[in-house]
C-alpha cells in the first residue's frame, strides 16, 4: 500500500512540476524586431496603413526614429541591434574600404556580408545567446556572420525573392515551437524598393506600405491564435526615411573624380568617399561645384559621430537634400527617391512602434535608433554589451 502511495505521489510531483515548467516557458517573453526598410516617419499619415496605425495608437511610439549617420541601410540596421554609432561598430556605409584588410565591403558581396571580421560591437542575438536566450533571424544585416564566435541559433541567408507571407509563416512556426526563441528578427524591403523607384509619395509606395501592413496584421492575428499575446512584444522600426530626388538635381562627378588627383574613391548617390593624392588641388576643383559639402574627416560635425574609425576616408562629399551625385562612367540611374543625407533631416527619419505586454499607450519625443538595443535587452532580462545608448526607453517599459 505504501509503495502504491509513493508511486502516486511521484507521478503527481512529476506532473505538477512539468506543468509548472510548461507554464513558465509560456510566460517567457519573446521580442520580435520588425524592420520595414525605408518606412519614412510620416508614411502612417501619408499612406494610412490601418493595422500599423492601430498599433501606434495603442502602443509606445514616437513621431520620428532618428537614424545614425549616414542614413543608409546597413549602418542603421546594425546600429539598431548593437546600440552603437557607425564609427564604433564599423559598418560605416553600404559599401566601404578597409585599409588594414585592403578590401572593400559591399552589401552585394555575399562573402563579405557573411564574414564576421567586418563587424564590431555585439548584436542583440549574440548578447541573447551568450546569456542562454535563443534567437532566430529571418534576415537582418550581420545575422549571417559569425560575430564574437556566434551566429543566431537560427538564421536565414538573405533572399529578397522570399515572399513576405512565407517570412511571417516561418516566424509563427518559431513561436509555436517547444523551444520558442526569445528574440526574433523579421525584415521587409519592398517599401524601400518602391520608394527608390517611384518616390515616397507614389501610389506604388503606398501599395507597398499597405502590403506590409497586411502582413503585420497576419502576424498579430497569428500571435493571438497561438495564445501568446501576453508574452510576445512587437518592436517595429525602420532604418531610415526617404527623400524625393530626380535627374534635374543631379551632380555629375565622373569628370571631377578623373581630374581631382584621387587615389581611391567610393561612389554612392548621397556620399562620395575620397582618398586624394593632392588634397589642395582636389579641394580647389571641388569648390567650383555647388549643392554639396566636401568635408575633411577632422571637420566632420561631431553630431554625426562619424570620425573615429580607420574606415572613414580623409574626405567625404555629401549632397544637400534633394540633390544626388551621378556618375556617367558607372551608368547609374537617378532614382525617384533616395536617402543617406544628414541624419537630422526629417525626411531621413523612420518609425518606431512598441506593442505588446511590455508597452503602454504612450507617445514620446523623437530619439536615436541606438536606444532600441538596450530596450530589447531589458525586456529579455539580459545584460547589454557596451553601447552608445543612454537607456532612454527603459523607463517606458512595464515590469
Amino acid at each position: 500500500m505504501l509503495h502504491i502511495v509513493l508511486k502516486l505521489f511521484t507521478v503527481f510531483i512529476i506532473f505538477f512540476t512539468s506543468g509548472f515548467t510548461f507554464a513558465a516557458e509560456k510566460r517567457k517573453k519573446t521580442v520580435i524586431l520588425v524592420s520595414i526598410d525605408g518606412m519614412r516617419w510620416d508614411y502612417l499619415k501619408l499612406h494610412q496603413p490601418k493595422h500599423l496605425m492601430s498599433l501606434q495608437k495603442t502602443g509606445l511610439s514616437t513621431e520620428r526614429l532618428i537614424p545614425v549617420f549616414p542614413s543608409k541601410t546597413f549602418p542603421n540596421h546594425y546600429s539598431i541591434v548593437t546600440g552603437l554609432y557607425a564609427e564604433n561598430h564599423g559598418i560605416i556605409s553600404n559599401r566601404f574600404y578597409d585599409p588594414d584588410f585592403n578590401e572593400t565591403y559591399s552589401l552585394g558581396n555575399n562573402k563579405a556580408v557573411a564574414n564576421g571580421k567586418w563587424y564590431g560591437g555585439e548584436p542583440i542575438w549574440v548578447t541573447a545567446r551568450r546569456q542562454g536566450v535563443r534567437s532566430a533571424c529571418f534576415f537582418w544585416p550581420g545575422s549571417e556572420a559569425e560575430i564574437k564566435g556566434m551566429r543566431p541559433n537560427i538564421y536565414k541567408k538573405y533572399d529578397e525573392r522570399v515572399p513576405g507571407a512565407v517570412r511571417v509563416a516561418q516566424v509563427l512556426e518559431w513561436l509555436r515551437s517547444d523551444n520558442r526563441p526569445g528574440f526574433i528578427s523579421l525584415y521587409f524591403s519592398e517599401v524601400d524598393s518602391k520608394g527608390h523607384k517611384y518616390g515616397p509619395r507614389s501610389m506604388e509606395t503606398k501599395k507597398a506600405v499597405q502590403k506590409v501592413d497586411s502582413l503585420l496584421f497576419d502576424l498579430s492575428r497569428g500571435i493571438n491564435r497561438i495564445g501568446l499575446e501576453g508574452v510576445v512584444d512587437l518592436v517595429i522600426v525602420s532604418d531610415h526615411g526617404m527623400a524625393d530626388s530626380n535627374r534635374k538635381n543631379s551632380i555629375e562627378v565622373s569628370g571631377l573624380l578623373k581630374k581631382a588627383f584621387i587615389d581611391r574613391s567610393i561612389f554612392s548617390s548621397t556620399m562620395l568617399m575620397i582618398w586624394s593624392k593632392d588634397v589642395k588641388k582636389m579641394a580647389e576643383l571641388f569648390e567650383t561645384t555647388r549643392n554639396f559639402d566636401l568635408i575633411a574627416r577632422q571637420d566632420i560635425p561631431a553630431r554625426y559621430r562619424f570620425k573615429n574609425n580607420k574606415r572613414i576616408p580623409p574626405y567625404i562629399a555629401v549632397p544637400h537634400q534633394g540633390w544626388v551625385f551621378s556618375n556617367s562612367d558607372l551608368d547609374n540611374r537617378i532614382a525617384m527617391g533616395t536617402h543617406g543625407y544628414d541624419n537630422t533631416q526629417k525626411d531621413m527619419s523612420g518609425v518606431f512602434i512598441g506593442h505588446g505586454p511590455s508597452f503602454g499607450a504612450q507617445k514620446i519625443k523623437p530619439f536615436e535608433n541606438i536606444e532600441v538595443y538596450t530596450m530589447i535587452a531589458h525586456i529579455l532580462g539580459i545584460n547589454p554589451a557596451k553601447n552608445d545608448g543612454k537607456d532612454l526607453l527603459i523607463p517606458y517599459i512595464k515590469p
